[in-house]
């Protein structure tokens, strides 16, 4: 699995974003993409709208806002962690997605 963190006003987020869905597809792992943003009930539908992903869009609850996740803290947007079946966390990535080191990561 290939989580991602993002907000829909961050401008290096929104630039990999086909990149991280056709990296996603061509590793055949399921694309979780969480918006951080304060509201992101509001702003999800039209990003939805906007990007029309194969990602599974979560909605980032109060208490993750503030970017503490169940993988770990946000350090930097667009923040990447590649989880394996068992819930390990096998990669993390702060910034854009080195698809090197996931290709080395995935032993592909």
């Amino acid at each position: 699995m290939l989580a991602q963190a993002i907000t829909t006003t961050c401008v290096p987020c929104e630039a990999q974003l086909t990149e991280v869905q056709a990296i996603a597809k061509r590793f055949e792992l399921t694309w979780l993409l969480l918006l951080l943003d304060a509201h992101p009930e509001r702003a999800a539908p039209r990003f939805a709208e906007t990007w029309a992903l194969d990602a599974t869009l979560l909605l980032a609850p109060p208490e993750a806002r503030g970017g503490t996740l169940p993988w770990g803290r946000v350090d930097a947007l667009p923040e990447y962690w590649l989880i394996d079946p068992a819930g390990q966390v096998r990669g993390r990535f702060s910034g854009f997605l080195p698809v090197t080191q996931v290709e080395v990561l995935l032993g592909r």
